[in-house]
């Protein structure tokens, strides 16, 4: 919290969005070879090794999604009929990628309910990615159960996320006010909406336990809410601050995540390069000639 950096776990590279596992021990994202191909990955965050779940090779897997018992891996990618649908592998290699389920539209995972049962996910008109609206639905994991639509308009890119173990509240982004800013509101039915940040806000993550929200404000700061809840209302404390993150702006479905103890795992971004720096004088004299 006080933005102090620890050792990197990884080498320099490209990655896409991020999400540790429920029992906290690896994470799951997608990193581009060098030798071409963008498989999604799976890192044991103790020993470091990490392992390819994906081929990669004419897919680009994306908004890594874990299932509740840390078994399985939902995510987004688009098919050779660039269709992008959420796809599933187990976390062993057991079996290659699949669908999850055929959709006439687009679809993208952005969470899974503690006891398993639900898939959270947004849902909009082919070709549509990224513009509004689209609505977030409940896809079921378990039989007996019949889907529905938790929120009937939404943005996409939505990063809902549910409060950990009790999923009875659930924060979102929504840029209805004319700019992204986080919201929560009752899970499985909605009732009033109350908004968290104040100044812009994206990409909401609880804590562990529940009474906190982060989210990243317009500059890319981590910044922290207190949250309260009672069966029907929130009370919040007072937004702070806590450090600048670096999070590439391009990484629109989860560049963070918090871990059980509190500290933050983040895809931050490094730029280094050896080429000189040249100061021109007297540029006008040159067009002249």
């Amino acid at each position: 919290r006080s933005g102090k950096q620890r050792t990197p776990i990884s080498d320099f590279g490209l990655y896409g969005a991020i999400r540790l596992a429920p029992d906290g021990l690896r994470m799951a994202t997608p990193m581009v070879r060098k030798n071409g191909g963008t498989p999604l990955w799976v890192w044991e965050l103790r020993g470091g090794t990490r392992a390819p779940l994906t081929s990669g090779k004419d897919t680009s897997p994306d908004s890594p999604v874990w299932s509740a018992d840390s078994r399985t891996i939902y995510f987004f990618q688009f098919d050779k009929s660039n269709d992008g649908e959420i796809w599933q592998v187990p976390v062993d290699g057991s079996r290659p990628e699949q669908k999850l389920f055929p959709s006439a539209n687009d679809t993208l995972p952005t969470d899974v309910t503690s006891d398993g049962k639900w898939l959270l996910y947004e849902e909009a008109p082919k070709g549509t990615i990224g513009q509004p609206p689209a609505q977030l639905k409940a896809y079921p994991l378990a039989s007996g159960l019949e889907g529905f639509t938790a929120l009937p308009a939404v943005d996409w890119f939505t990063n809902a996320r549910l409060r950990p173990g009790a999923n009875d509240w659930l924060a979102y982004q929504s840029s209805e006010s004319g700019r992204a800013e986080v919201y929560l509101t009752r899970f499985p039915h909605p009732g009033s909406k109350f908004q968290v940040s104040q100044a812009g806000g994206r990409q909401a993550v609880w804590s562990k336990d529940g009474k906190s929200l982060y989210y990243l404000d317009n500059l890319q700061r981590m910044t922290v809410v207190p949250v309260q809840t009672s069966r029907d209302s929130v009370q919040l404390g007072a937004a702070k601050t806590l450090f600048p993150s670096g999070i590439r702006h391009t990484i629109s479905t989860g560049g963070y995540d918090v871990t059980r103890d509190g500290r933050f795992l983040l895809v931050t971004s490094a730029m280094d390069s050896t080429a000189p720096v040249v100061l021109v004088t007297n540029w006008q004299a040159g067009l002249k000639k």
